[in-house]
């Protein structure tokens, strides 16, 4: 008989959540490059607030996690371009347990095309360990907003969930954004169309002025 199958306990959900921040982060690594101070013209910032999707999703305090991804994507850039992690948790819980978001990404003044950093941000989160691309890429446009997507599936301990990510990118800001459904257990459970529009949501309230 085949071993039992697991199933997502918190441990698993938790781990599983946290591996996430992994995935994300993998997307700006070896890309600060392309965040230059040649070209003056980024003219925003990312900012994270309090909650998103009004109050879908609530800020989780930074943890130990969150601030060593925001420190060793910091290394990556150079002096004028900043780090920004943060993940979000499903209604108001604060718990990882419930899935949510993890946002990554980074601000500067940025001298790449919209294009090619999305595929960098996207190609960066195959590299993790626990994420690996399924399915194809595909590219949306919502309100002018260009975003680069892809399905991911994220294991961790024997345990797996699809998730979908979507990248921007502009003269300001790049970041990644990937949602974690403990729900998800099959990819044809996933609309990518509808987390793109999620995602440009996202960038509308993550970005302000500078």
């Amino acid at each position: 008989m085949p071993p039992p199958r697991r199933g997502l306990g918190g441990g698993a959900i938790t781990a599983i959540v946290l591996g996430s921040l992994v995935a994300v982060g993998g997307a700006l690594f070896g890309i600060g490059a392309l965040v230059a101070a040649s070209k003056p013209h980024g003219t925003e910032k990312i900012r994270f607030p309090a909650t998103l999707e009004s109050g879908s999703y609530s800020r989780v305090d930074d943890n130990a996690q969150v601030s060593e991804q925001e420190r060793q994507l910091q290394d990556e850039l150079p002096a004028d371009g900043v780090a920004r992690v943060a993940t979000y948790s499903a209604g108001s819980s604060g718990s990882p347990t419930a899935g949510g978001l993890a946002i990554s990404g980074a601000y500067g003044d940025i001298d790449a095309s919209s294009s090619e950093m999305r595929d960098d941000m996207l190609d960066g989160m195959g590299q993790s360990q626990n994420g690996r691309a399924v399915g194809e890429r595909k590219e949306f446009t919502r309100g002018g907003v260009e975003v680069s997507c892809q399905l991911t599936r994220l294991s961790q301990g024997g345990v797996s969930v699809y998730a979908p990510a979507c990248a921007w990118a502009d003269e300001s800001t790049m970041a990644v954004v990937l949602e974690v459904d403990i729900a998800n257990t099959s990819p044809g459970s996933i609309d990518l169309e509808k987390f793109a529009g999620l995602t440009v949501r996202v960038k509308d309230k993550v970005t302000v002025p500078r």
